[in-house]
């Protein structure tokens, strides 16, 4: 009886993680950045997300101006990366936000790094390949957890390489 639970164990956990979707909705021969203000921050399985309000072209003071969604990878791999914490972001957190965009044109992507207000930036992780060759080099042990930014904060300024 023990084989037969074993096996049937095995066949749930690859259907779940067979389930899980692909990354081609995003294009990662590109890596694009937008700025905006953090609307919600969700530190969540399977996918963290941020959400942000950027200005649009018709935004007044009216006007908010569009939302823009940021998937970046689990809580539980963002919680080893440098920075990152369930209360890294708070609504209102002014951001840049790097990122692969969507294929279809709608308003975010596959997020790679975020900077805070100019003052801390949150590399997700090296899953927006543009992005990476851009924006990250090798850490020590050449892995993604000790990346070393090509980005610099200049008075609050970001100087990108």
């Amino acid at each position: 009886m023990k084989p037969r639970i074993a096996a049937l164990a095995s066949l749930l956990a690859f259907g779940t993680a067979h389930a899980h979707h692909s990354a081609a909705m995003f294009d990662s021969t590109k890596c694009e950045s937008v700025s905006g203000t953090v609307r919600n921050f969700q530190w969540v399985y399977p996918h963290t997300w941020v959400w942000i309000v950027v200005p649009g072209a018709n935004a007044s003071a009216d006007a908010a101006g569009d939302i823009w969604g940021f998937e970046f990878p689990p809580s539980g791999s963002l919680a080893l990366a440098p920075n990152w914490s369930r209360t890294a972001l708070e609504k209102g957190d002014k951001v840049t936000i790097y990122y692969s965009p969507l294929r279809d044109g709608r308003h975010g992507g596959l997020g790679n790094t975020v900077v805070l207000s100019g003052t801390r930036i949150l590399h997700g992780a090296p899953n927006a390949f543009a992005c990476d060759e851009k924006l990250w080099k090798p850490g020590p042990s050449g892995s993604p957890i000790d990346a070393i930014s090509t980005l610099k904060l200049e008075n609050g300024r970001i100087i990108e390489p």
